[in-house]
């Protein structure tokens, strides 16, 4: 039996789905499994029409720092598997962009890329004063006096 971790847990409260970005050793950075659970995750979410909403969140001490480029460096992934992981990538960002219901980007710790994960968890994005990130949150639906 494999003791891997999923890098995507997925938590159901009442009409909520919450998924945890599960990957905090590399400050939940996205590699080809990651894209794979949480595009399996996402395909369940939009054929369950008890679901309401959707929290995305990263565990640990960061959201998500990107990708992760260890995992996407040349010598390491071979060009049909960085060809895979582009189009899960672009698949899961059509499905959040998309998805049925609202998504919440609730973004804990370091969050280098959250200005992406802003943009594809629109509406709604929140934010912990204790979050670090390299891009502006700055969202048109956030009073500037609130933005990071």
């Amino acid at each position: 039996m494999d003791s891997t971790p999923s890098p995507v847990l997925v938590e159901r409260d009442a009409s909520v789905t919450i998924l945890t970005l599960n990957r905090p050793e590399r400050l939940n950075a996205v590699n080809p499994d990651l894209y794979r659970e949480l595009k399996a995750a996402l395909d369940e979410i939009e054929a369950d029409q008890d679901v309401r909403a959707v929290v995305l969140t990263g565990a640990g001490r960061g959201f998500c720092v990107g990708a992760d480029l260890k995992s996407h460096s040349e010598g390491s992934m071979p060009a049909e598997q960085r060809r895979e992981c582009i189009g899960l990538a672009q698949t899961v960002n059509a499905g959040l962009q998309h998805s049925r219901v609202p998504v919440v980007a609730a973004v804990n710790g370091h969050a280098p890329s959250a200005r992406g994960w802003n943009s594809l968890c629109r509406p709604i994005l929140f934010s912990s004063l204790r979050t670090r990130s390299s891009a502006s949150l700055k969202s048109p639906w956030v009073p500037s006096s609130v933005e990071a």
